[in-house]
């Protein structure tokens, strides 16, 4: 700080970046909720609709879909890793359509 209490030129620039790398940081924690807020309720959907038409599936779809579960399960509880959360949501997500899909 400066003798006239304002800050200095280095102080206001180290505040700058020190506010734009927690922007980047609080961005992408924000994008990793979104993601295991989604998967929370593809889960809760998925067993959903696995309980109701198990016994009209093919017991290899049923497996895929119970491993896809505990995979999505295991990303949302493991360490915060985007890519490894999306990857197994969107496989998820995939594994669910093909329950309609038996379906009709």
């Amino acid at each position: 700080m400066r003798p006239d209490g304002g800050l200095s030129e280095s102080d206001i620039e180290r505040m700058i970046k020190d506010a734009e790398a927690s922007k980047k940081t609080d961005g992408l924690k924000r994008e990793i909720v979104e993601i295991k807020n989604k998967a929370d309720g593809l889960i809760y959907s998925t067993e959903d609709s696995l309980k109701e038409h198990k016994d009209s599936l093919d017991t290899e779809l049923v497996m895929k879909i119970e491993d896809g579960i505990k995979r999505m399960n295991d990303a949302i509880q493991g360490p915060d890793n985007k890519d490894e959360l999306k990857e197994a949501h969107d496989e998820l997500e995939k594994l669910a359509m093909e329950i309609g899909k038996a379906m009709y």
